[in-house]
């Protein structure tokens, strides 16, 4: 029941768009487009960085940015300079609707045994506080603008493998997020936001459903 409309991995990131057959006339071909943006080392490799995935439906311009943002807690300026590098290459494109996701690497700063004492008593609005995402927001250094829809679920990084342990060696925090723009009078609608508990990496996958007015 769906047409696949781009298909574009780099090292470890993946960005894949499907739209359902019963809209493909809808969809503009010549307006698809794709642009890898390459932050690892020397600028050059792409374990890092993103993936821009830009096309028309129904006359709107939508664009898809899947990425892996630098790791570690203290590299929060790195991730500060990624995320500027790849929403430059968003200029020039019809951004009506905007949705960005992946291993954003935001960590949360609390020392780690706070961290799980507070996941441990179910308090997740209080460590959201300390999140260096939401922290950018408020200052104005990254994802100005951008929504997020509400986190109710617990930290996704780091677990240890096949466990539902956190590992010791890193400070449980909100790592793989979804966050969503309209840069039209249009509204979206975070209908889901969750984690699922497949345990096949020391990530949670996280998943997220919205609907859009056009």
């Amino acid at each position: 029941n769906y047409n696949k409309v781009k298909g574009q991995t780099m090292f470890g990131i993946g960005s894949y768009v499907y739209l359902l057959n019963t809209h493909k006339d809808s969809l503009d071909n010549s307006s698809v487009k794709v642009e890898e943006v390459k932050t690892g080392l020397l600028k050059q490799v792409g374990n890092k960085g993103g993936i821009v995935t830009s096309f028309k439906l129904f006359g709107k311009g939508f664009t898809t940015i899947s990425a892996h943002f630098p790791a570690h807690y203290e590299q929060n300026e790195k991730r500060i300079s990624v995320y500027k590098r790849i929403l430059n290459a968003t200029k020039g494109l019809t951004n009506d609707f905007m949705f960005w996701f992946g291993d954003l690497n935001f960590r949360v700063d609390k020392e780690r045994e706070d961290i799980v004492k507070l996941i441990n008593q179910n308090k997740t609005s209080e460590l959201l506080v300390h999140d260096q995402l939401k922290e950018c927001q408020k200052n104005g250094t990254a994802f100005q603008g951008w929504n997020e829809a509400e986190i109710t679920f617990k930290p996704t990084f780091k677990y240890e493998k096949e466990s539902d342990t956190y590992s010791d060696k890193r400070r449980p925090s909100w790592t793989d997020r979804v966050l969503y723009k309209s840069e039209t009078q249009k509204t979206i609608t975070s209908k889901k936001y969750q984690r699922l508990e497949h345990k096949y990496s020391d990530h949670r996958p996280v998943t997220a459903e919205f609907t859009i007015k056009l």
